[in-house]
């Protein structure tokens, strides 16, 4: 089993350190373990529930960002939980169909250029 806990540093540090409980895998994702075969499952129900989408989402948050997990947030999410490579995971974005970063990151890389042009 796997247990979260976290500290509030707002509090933390205007009263006392109070670790809390944030979540316990088996719990929270009614699973029987945190094996690979219950992770699995896990993120299979993460991909196709709504439910256990936004349980993951604020979790994720710590509890920080209780808006909704939207369509592009489910892409985002569940491709960066199942491919760790950056390629990899910019292929499941285009397949689940979320549109790449491929744009934005030659936007920033053609500004970052023309900036450079510019101050010499």
């Amino acid at each position: 089993d796997m247990l979260t806990y976290y500290m509030n540093l707002t509090y933390s540090n205007k009263v006392h350190e109070r670790w809390e409980k944030e979540y316990r895998l088996t719990e929270a994702f009614r699973v029987p373990d945190a094996s690979p075969a219950s992770m699995h499952s896990v993120m299979e129900r993460i991909a196709s529930d709504k439910c256990y989408l936004q349980k993951y989402y604020e979790f994720n948050s710590v509890n920080y960002d209780l808006t909704e997990c939207n369509a592009d947030c489910r892409i985002d999410h569940v491709c960066a939980v199942r491919e760790v490579d950056f390629e990899a995971y910019e292929k499941c974005v285009v397949k689940e169909g979320g549109s790449s970063t491929a744009p934005v990151l030659f936007t920033l890389l053609l500004s970052l250029m023309l900036s450079l042009l510019c101050l010499n």
